[in-house]
């Protein structure tokens, strides 16, 4: 992800949350098939109703930028458990904005949901006005149960009106090596990078436009306050190795090519480490940021099959739609009931440590500074 979160600003204004010990196992209730109706409680009448509803719709059309594995895994479980199809429309999320735009101004609404990285919601999707609030939505107990989510109060919402939900909450590993090429203990802290041996050897993203690498760089300079924006300089003088291409930063370290990445996409790091890759990634000293990675869900307003789009987005906050994209993305969901036994132990959230998280408001709207600050340190690299 996975994937997808300021000069005179206070780190206070980011919400710091506390690990939980994980809780007691979570109820998982739904609607019983074949209970009479007399004796159904009202979430369990409406269920239903929405059931009907979205079999006579068949499918759910989905907007994503989730890839293959992802997909892969949700698809039959959703057909299996419903009969009902889902549509996924594929693509990154600036080409999303745009297509759907186009299409808004033509007078068609074919988008039910989006599921992608945080900041297309922030930035184009909710501004523009194509979203209604997501927490209407949700229904099922299982779902709306606080003690199922990290931090115990309920679904993780991004911005304060409930349009944005994050469904994965990981803790980042930034900095990802060729096991083949980096020793044991070789990298500890970030501060490890900016030796001498490692200088043209780092492979990374454009931190200056939305995305991965320009998450890292916030969490880095404005968040990690041990290392400043001062690292950022240093390390732009390690002349880190800068590629826009997300899948190939990952490829060129996993062949050997260059021995680390920082900040890769989750779902190419996942793709090349379900390969056997060499690739680990490590647990840096100086602290810990968590992250929604592309795991963010909104919903459209004037939604094509409101049934299924409804019925889709309840199944798809469940244990069991979470632990299916939690294993196929390798990155932990933001319920603390999901399985983490099959996930590197460095991107599990621990209790008691305390975390950053990237992608409140308030981080999403300090953005621009970051890339104007990325700008003038890491562009001279990108002109050569």
């Amino acid at each position: 992800m996975k994937g997808f979160v300021i000069p005179g600003i206070l780190i206070g204004t980011f919400f710091v949350l506390m690990g939980c010990a994980r809780p007691a196992t979570i109820p998982e209730p739904s609607a019983p098939k074949g209970t009479d109706r007399v004796s159904m409680q009202p979430w369990q009448e409406e269920w239903e109703r929405i059931l009907a509803g979205a079999r006579k719709e068949g499918k759910a059309v989905v907007y994503t930028g989730m890839g293959p594995e992802e997909r892969a895994a949700l698809t039959p479980a959703f057909k299996d458990k419903f009969g009902i199809d889902l549509e996924f429309v594929v693509g990154r999320g600036t080409e999303q904005v745009v297509k759907l735009a186009t299409q808004r101004r033509a007078g068609l609404y074919l988008a039910d949901v989006y599921i992608g990285g945080g900041t297309t919601h922030q930035d184009s999707l909710k501004p523009d006005g194509m979203l209604e609030p997501l927490n209407n939505m949700l229904l099922l107990p299982e779902v709306l149960e606080p003690r199922a989510w990290y931090g115990g109060q309920g679904p993780i919402f991004v911005d304060r009106d409930k349009y944005i939900l994050g469904t994965i909450l990981s803790v980042e590993a930034y900095v990802n090596i060729n096991t083949d090429m980096v020793k044991p203990g070789e990298i500890k802290y970030y501060r490890d990078l900016l030796g001498p041996k490692w200088k043209g050897q780092v492979v990374m993203g454009d931190p200056t436009r939305p995305g991965r690498t320009a998450t890292f760089t916030q969490a880095i300079g404005w968040m990690l306050t041990e290392l400043g924006k001062d690292y950022l300089g240093k390390l732009a003088r390690q002349e880190p190795v800068i590629i826009a291409d997300d899948r190939l930063q990952v490829e060129w370290v996993a062949r050997g090519k260059y021995p680390v990445v920082l900040a890769p996409r989750a779902q190419d790091l996942a793709t090349f480490m379900q390969a056997k890759a060499p690739l680990q990634a490590l647990e840096m000293g100086e602290g810990g940021v968590l992250s929604g990675l592309g795991g963010f869900m909104a919903v459209f307003n004037h939604q094509p099959n409101p049934n299924a789009a409804r019925l889709f987005i309840n199944w798809f906050l469940t244990k069991e739609a979470q632990t299916l994209l939690s294993k196929s993305v390798l990155a932990q969901s933001a319920r603390d009931d999901v399985p983490t036994d099959f996930l590197d132990a460095v991107t599990v959230r621990k209790p008691g440590v305390k975390y950053y998280r990237m992608e409140t408001e308030e981080a999403f709207q300090q953005r621009f500074e970051v890339y104007e600050f990325a700008r003038q340190v890491f562009g001279p690299l990108m002109k050569k």
